[in-house]
């Protein structure tokens, strides 16, 4: 078996570097994990006995702190429950002392369907 010079081993690195960068950038999403153009916000869910779940997904025009809830429960491992008559908000069985926080701020479980979310928000659900 004949050895190539370490010249071409660098060289071909390069070539192949560049090669995935320009394929980057003429088709921004053929790399998973690359740069999306999809607006996206992130939910955390913080358990009281420490456990921390996370999820990330797509906002859509319109979009509720509860649509994103419900959103995330169906791709995750989790139930929830949500009476618009009582606006009691029930996650995985747990309804008493859940708090709900967008981007740091308060927001009463009575308006997590009319409050509205962006790109780059972030969901805090305080579970008892």
């Amino acid at each position: 078996m004949k050895k190539l010079p370490i010249k071409k081993h660098v060289f071909t690195v390069i070539v192949l570097a560049a090669a995935g960068l320009v394929l980057n950038l003429v088709f921004p999403n053929i790399f998973p994990g690359g740069n999306s153009s999809e607006p996206t916000a992130s939910l955390v869910m913080n358990y009281s006995n420490g456990g921390v779940r996370q999820f990330t997904g797509e906002v859509i025009e319109q979009m509720t702190v509860l649509d994103a809830i419900l959103a995330a429960s169906n791709g995750a491992n989790f139930k929830v429950e949500y009476e618009r008559e009582t606006d009691r908000l029930s996650i995985d069985g747990r309804s008493e002392q859940i708090k709900v926080k967008l981007n740091g701020y308060t927001v009463p479980v009575n308006m997590i369907s009319q409050t509205m979310i962006d790109h780059g928000d972030i969901i805090e659900i305080e579970l008892p």
